[in-house]
């Protein structure tokens, strides 16, 4: 038997409400369960033994625990092998239909402290978001925009980074895709500013054929999240790839999301 858990702790009551409608729309009661800042403690975690399958859903601490070990057996994170999610591992593949392709890798402590001679867009190289992509100036350090923003707890110099230049985009949308499918799109950015909103009917028929195009070159799994952008020349651009179970969903349609993992 398998069931849904949801993070209650750090999350936007909207957020909450939201996937707590969606669940009981599709007869799930799900577990609700809490995460302690700076603790591997997951509140609720015996709840979980009433189950054969748990599907957890949260923030990216979710799969850290995972990963090291902290999470119940019974725990599904779609997250496979490391490297999946890994930017530096599938721009190789992926190569030009990657918006920041090419781009410079390094670790974050060798060049936090340089000062930039033109502007560049600068993130960590994983879905788990040490820190949220930023814009670095000419004249400016990564540490002066780190520090006028939010990080992980988990951030350190030895964190992967890519540096990349610059790439107008007028359109951000999120497709979640489950066991192949493209379950459903959004858009969740609009030159620059965070809007959530459904995509038309048009839209999700060209993120479906953009999907289609690009999974034969790459995919990091059957069941993952990718973020596309939209060109000012109407091309569609991979900006990277996420793990379903710390995904923020959006406008997209939780129902039909939580429905899918179940039945996955």
């Amino acid at each position: 038997m398998k069931t849904i858990a949801i993070q209650i702790t750090n999350i936007r009551e909207e957020d909450l409400l939201a996937d707590k409608e969606a669940l009981q729309s599709i007869g799930v009661d799900p577990i609700c369960f809490g995460l302690i800042p700076f603790e591997n403690e997951i509140i609720q975690a015996k709840d979980f033994e009433r189950f054969d399958e748990v599907i957890p859903f949260g923030s990216v601490k979710i799969v850290r625990l995972w990963k090291a070990g902290h999470l119940p057996a019974n725990a599904k994170i779609f997250y496979g092998c490391y490297d999946n999610f890994d930017q530096r591992f599938y721009s190789g593949k992926l190569r030009t239909l990657l918006l920041n392709f090419p781009a410079g890798y390094c670790r974050l402590g060798e060049i936090k402290e340089r000062l930039f001679g033109g502007s560049a867009f600068v993130k960590p190289v994983n879905d788990l978001k040490a820190f949220a992509g930023i814009i670095v100036a000419e004249g400016e350090r990564i540490s002066d925009r780190l520090a006028a923003g939010t990080q992980d707890s988990s951030l350190t110099d030895n964190e992967p980074i890519l540096v990349a230049p610059l790439r107008p985009i007028i359109r951000e949308y999120r497709s979640f895709i489950v066991d192949g499918r493209v379950i459903d799109s959004c858009a969740y950015k609009f030159g620059g500013m965070v809007k959530w909103a459904a995509a038309s009917q048009d839209e999700k028929a060209e993120l479906l054929a953009y999907h289609e195009e690009v999974s034969e070159k790459y995919r990091p799994g059957r069941t993952y999240v990718m973020d596309t952008a939209r060109l000012p020349s109407g091309e569609l651009k991979v900006i990277e790839y996420n793990c379903l179970n710390c995904s923020g969903k959006y406008a997209c349609d939780r129902a039909a999301i939580y429905r899918s993992v179940l039945a996955e």
